[in-house]
């Protein structure tokens, strides 16, 4: 396993989130076909520790090990502007071998009330 990257992203509040990502293989040489895995992003608000998402998206594209982290405009809408949340992307292989491939902070921007 390679050791998990970390990106930190903004969102502005009451828009669509569409970040990919491509997962490496154990050499971080070329990247993973995910054919057949499964994928799991959870979002925390950092402050309570509460779980604000947990989503379990399909690879984007599983042979060339691309991953899409996405929050609808409603999820996005739920957010509080200024506040930093957690997030991780975990993939689980045909094995059963779950990995944390990236994490890091979402902000939330904006100035427009929802």
């Amino acid at each position: 396993m390679t050791e998990p990257l970390r990106a930190d992203l903004t969102v502005w509040r009451g828009d669509t989130l569409r970040q990919p990502f491509t997962v490496l293989n154990v050499h971080g040489s070329a990247a993973e076909d995910l054919t057949g895995w499964t994928i799991r992003i959870r979002v925390e608000d950092r402050t309570t520790g509460s779980e604000v998402f947990d989503l379990a998206p399909t690879p984007a594209t599983p042979a060339n090990g691309t991953v899409n982290f996405e929050l609808t405009i409603a999820q996005t809408r739920t957010l509080i502007l200024g506040h930093r949340y957690a997030y991780q992307v975990q993939t689980t292989d045909p094995d059963g071998e779950v990995a944390t491939q990236f994490y890091g902070f979402l902000v939330v921007s904006g100035n427009m009330p929802a």
